[in-house]
C-alpha cells in the first residue's frame, strides 16, 4: 500500500475517488521510513515531496499527513505519539509533530548558528528508542551534529546537550545503541565516530 506514483497530468475525467488516491500517496522519492515502537501498525514515510505520511497498516490507508518537511536522508523518527523530522533546509530544520492530530502542526526545535555561519541542512535525525529521551541530528552547511534532551520530567521541552562540530564533511547518518549509552555518526569524511554518552568520550 506504500506506493510512489506521479499524479495525472490533468484531473479532468478523473473520478474524485481516484484523485483522492493520488493525493494520499507520495509523488517523489522516498528517503526515510519508520515504524512506531508502540504500535506496529503505524509507519511513517517521507521524502522530496515535502509530506510525511502516517500509514495505518491494519486499515491499509493513510492515517494523517504532516505537510512541510523536506526529507533528503534517514531523518524521521517516532517516539510515542511524536513524529520527529529533520529537513534539508536553512530554517525550521528540526521539528516535532503530534500524530494524534487530524492536521498536525509542527513544534520547532531551535538550531541556532553563530553569526556569519551557513545554517545547517539536516540529512540525519534519530531518537534514542531505549529511553525515548535523546535526539541526535546532523547535516551539511555547518557540517555538524547535535544531541538534544527531548523531555524534562514528563514535559516535551527539548534542550541542547552537546554539539559535534568542525567536521570536514557533511554528516549523513546518526544512530544510538540498543541500550542508549552509545551513539554513532558518520558522513562524507569516511569516518565513523562512536561516542560514549555517559563518559562523554569519543572512540
Amino acid at each position: 500500500f506504500l506506493m510512489l506514483r506521479r499524479p495525472p497530468r490533468s484531473t479532468q475525467g478523473v473520478s474524485s475517488a481516484a484523485s483522492d488516491v493520488y493525493k494520499r500517496q507520495h509523488v517523489n522519492r522516498i528517503f526515510s521510513i519508520k515504524f512506531s515502537k508502540n504500535d506496529p501498525n503505524i509507519v511513517a514515510s517521507a521524502g522530496w515531496d515535502k509530506a510525511v505520511i502516517i500509514w495505518d497498516i491494519a486499515a491499509q490507508e493513510p492515517k494523517t499527513k504532516c505537510i512541510g518537511p523536506y526529507i533528503c536522508g534517514d531523518s524521521i523518527d517516532i517516539i510515542g505519539n511524536l513524529l520527529i523530522t529533520g529537513s534539508w533546509r536553512t530554517e525550521n530544520q528540526l521539528e516535532m509533530w503530534d500524530m494524534r492530530e487530524a492536521k498536525p502542526t509542527p513544534i520547532n526545535i531551535k538550531w541556532d548558528n553563530e553569526p556569519g555561519v551557513s545554517p545547517v541542512k539536516l540529512y540525519a535525525c534519530q531518537a534514542c528508542q531505549s529511553n525515548g529521551k535523546f535526539l541526535l541530528a546532523g547535516g551539511s552547511g555547518t557540517n555538524e551534529a547535535r544531541m538534544y534532551n527531548l523531555f524534562q520530567d514528563t514535559n516535551v521541552t527539548p534542550t541542547l546537550l552537546a554539539t559535534m562540530k568542525n567536521l570536514s564533511r557533511a554528516c549523513y547518518t546518526v544512530d544510538f545503541s540498543n541500550q542508549g549509552d552509545i551513539c554513532a555518526l558518520s558522513g562524507g569524511d569516511g569516518l565513523i565516530r562512536i561516542i560514549d554518552i555517559k563518559k562523554q568520550e569519543q572512540y
